[in-house]
């Protein structure tokens, strides 16, 4: 990820997320729902397990100021409303934000 402010970035992946010219970026789960809809099976995410994200403008050992884990995640009962609307194709990008951030 390049040159992102304030974003909560809701991942699925088996290695680490890479952070260039970044802060203020979370970090979440990708929610459990997506993966049941989309038949993804989980895997093994050491990295969130971890808390292990690069920043290549963070080279110290000591964790980044530029990024964070978030442990509250939007909940899966608000991702499932989201798929609904996505379903019956009454959504929108600020739809989304809607719900999600109510």
């Amino acid at each position: 990820m390049h040159d992102s402010r304030g974003v909560q970035v809701y991942l699925s992946c088996s290695s680490r997320p890479i952070l260039e010219h970044c802060t203020d970026i979370g970090f979440a789960r990708y929610p459990n729902v997506f993966g049941e809809v989309s038949g993804v099976a989980d895997i093994e995410e050491e990295w969130f397990n971890k808390e292990q994200v690069e920043d290549f403008n963070w080279l110290r050992k000591e964790h980044s100021p530029n990024w964070r884990i978030l442990q509250e995640g939007i909940k899966n009962d608000t991702w499932s409303k989201v798929l609904y609307s996505v379903k019956e194709e009454r959504i929108n990008p600020q739809c989304i934000l809607d719900l999600v951030m109510k």
